[in-house]
């Protein structure tokens, strides 16, 4: 690492001139993150997710292999992890929001997120639990691995990512106010 910061710090003596550089107090030279950092920044996108959606009352879940899909889609080594944050907006967060406009997910729904088959896209599956009123009731989550023989009514829509179009202007306001 020593001999790659002297390296660089060659290269910027070369490049900029002493006068710029003399204003500079430091310069400082970033290791790239390590697939376990990249996968905390994913998790903690994916939590603000799930917080935004609990406010409608809708439970929200991401598998591993979600998790994995997110990170190899969102990641580039040039930005690092910066594009994570704007991927999950773009992509989950539009699926979620289109999914509460047509009414597939309510209050008291469960949204899973899982890999494909293929491993190359996400899949979102509802499950529908009724809701009791009153609104102090907290709405009872349940494992989206768990296959049980639970009663109550499941319907599994399931949207692919690869068919999501990128949509903007009044369709974004609609999402925003759903979403807020």
């Amino acid at each position: 690492m020593k001999d790659a910061r002297k390296l660089l710090m060659e290269r910027v003596n070369n490049y900029f001139k002493p006068e710029l550089l003399n204003r500079l107090s430091q310069i400082v030279t970033f290791d790239p993150l390590s697939h376990d950092q990249l996968m905390e920044v994913v998790k903690i996108q994916m939590k603000n997710a799930t917080d935004r959606v609990a406010k409608k009352g809708i439970s929200l879940s991401a598998s591993d292999a979600a998790l994995d899909i997110i990170l190899l889609k969102s990641y580039d080594p040039i930005y690092g992890a910066r594009p994570i944050r704007r991927w999950v907006q773009n992509n989950v967060m539009t699926v979620i929001s289109e999914m509460l406009i047509k009414k597939e997910a309510v209050k008291g729904s469960i949204i899973c997120i899982n890999a494909t088959d293929d491993k190359k896209e996400l899949k979102y599956d509802v499950v529908k639990k009724e809701v009791i009123d009153p609104p102090n009731e907290v709405p009872v989550s349940r494992d989206c691995n768990n296959e049980g023989d639970d009663d109550s009514a499941v319907e599994s829509p399931t949207i692919e990512t690869s068919r999501v179009p990128m949509l903007f202007g009044s369709f974004y306001a609609r999402l925003t106010s759903v979403l807020c």
